[in-house]
């Protein structure tokens, strides 16, 4: 099992390619069933990112198609969401359907609720309308039944979702409404909850402007900056806070965490209510060695240190799992890394922008624009994403 576990490390590091056939009959049940989840979180992971599409779908259809083994319920509700995903990109009937079976397999399994939603909402979307309404109609009961203070974000949104699938608009918009209270510090869930909403009102040809004025989403807006000496730190926070302030809406932030622009942009994005998914190239303590605190170890960097967890630690902030497993041990390599992760940053703008129905997601840079920023800075980051057509503005450091 340890062997399998050290395998299965993309789970919380980088990715590995996993390969069932190579384990075989080595494995029993238990750790047949660790392989498919590591398989099909691979897979989700690979789904997520546009030019890999096809790796995940070569890692996923082993697993349905092995008539030898049993496909456990929570890999199923893992197919069954990277299916329905693709299904949405692409909008080819056979996903769906895969994504039904799957989520069917999971539901019959366990009885949970996740899977049974989605059964609902996907054999809705097939035209199964018998299924779907006998499906939502036991979600609905089951959480009707539960007192209301008892349901955290995910229940609620499913009992709106459960009585959507049965025609009832007045009565989803109600708990739709109740779930965005919940889940407002996660715009990724209440996102998610809208799109699947609106998939069954376009489906049944009726309005979304009710579903998208209870779930809202904010605008993205992803950051670069290079570090900035403790005179410009108040000059760099006026313009940042200005240039928030222009957009004029509520900001989603994607950026690192490193100690000047990255901290900087992230206490003004919170304090304005925003919400922010952070990304770090390698583990945090790694990253506060590097990134955050410097090696003269002064007062000015221990307080760089505070803001770093003040800021991660905020309930607006999500973390998400560093990209290496630990900091590479040369420059040039920490270089890649930091490349890495600005793509990265860019990756997952872009990708929440398309989930929150932003269609021009912004950058904003914090360096001096001089072409030795190099591989992994700030000025790579602003030419990647203007090559994506999207908008970038700098706030040049010599101004500040």
């Amino acid at each position: 099992m340890r062997h399998l576990a050290l395998r299965m490390q993309f789970v919380v590091g980088p990715r590995v390619g996993v390969d069932l056939g190579h384990l075989g009959a080595e494995l029993d049940a238990a750790e047949h069933r660790i392989a498919q989840l590591a398989v099909a979180a691979e897979a989700d992971l690979l789904e997520r990112r546009r030019e890999q599409r096809d790796e995940a779908l070569a890692l996923l259809e082993p697993l349905v198609g092995d008539a030898t083994r049993e496909v456990d319920a929570e890999t199923a509700g893992i197919l069954g969401g990277v299916y329905k995903r693709l299904w949405y990109r692409g909008r080819q009937r056979g996903r769906l359907m895969r994504s039904l079976s799957a989520y069917r397999l999971a539901y019959e399994s366990t009885g949970e609720l996740y899977p049974g939603i989605n059964v609902a909402t996907v054999a809705l979307l097939l035209g199964e309308n018998d299924e779907s309404a006998r499906v939502a109609a036991l979600v609905r009961d089951a959480l009707s039944a539960r007192e209301e203070r008892t349901l955290d974000a995910w229940p609620t949104a499913t009992l709106a979702e459960a009585y959507l699938c049965l025609n009832d608009e007045k009565s989803a918009l109600v708990w739709y409404k109740k779930a965005f209270a919940k889940m407002a510090n996660r715009p990724q869930d209440v996102a998610v909850a809208k799109r699947e909403a609106r998939l069954i009102l376009e489906h049944r040809g009726r309005p979304t402007a009710d579903i998208h004025a209870a779930l809202p989403t904010p605008r993205v807006a992803a950051f670069s900056g290079q570090t900035t000496d403790a005179l410009k730190v108040e000059p760099a926070r006026r313009r940042i806070r200005a240039w928030l302030q222009a957009r004029e809406t509520e900001t989603h932030a994607v950026c690192s965490a490193a100690r000047g622009g990255d901290l900087i942009f992230l206490e003004e994005v919170l304090a304005a209510d925003g919400t922010a998914t952070v990304l770090l190239p390698f583990p945090k303590a790694d990253f506060l060695a590097l990134s955050v605190a410097s090696s003269s170890a002064s007062k000015f960097d221990a307080a760089w240190i505070v803001r770093f967890e003040r800021v991660l630690a905020n309930d607006r902030v999500l973390c998400l799992t560093p990209l290496l497993e630990q900091a590479p041990a040369s420059d040039a390599e920490r270089a890649q890394a930091f490349e890495l992760c600005n793509k990265a940053i860019l990756d997952e703008a872009e990708r929440l922008a398309e989930l929150f129905d932003d269609p021009a997601p912004g950058l904003l840079t914090l360096c001096n624009g001089a072409p030795s920023d190099g591989a992994g800075g700030t000025e790579n980051a602003a030419s990647m994403w203007r090559e994506r057509g999207f908008p970038a503005e700098n706030i040049d450091v010599a101004t500040l």
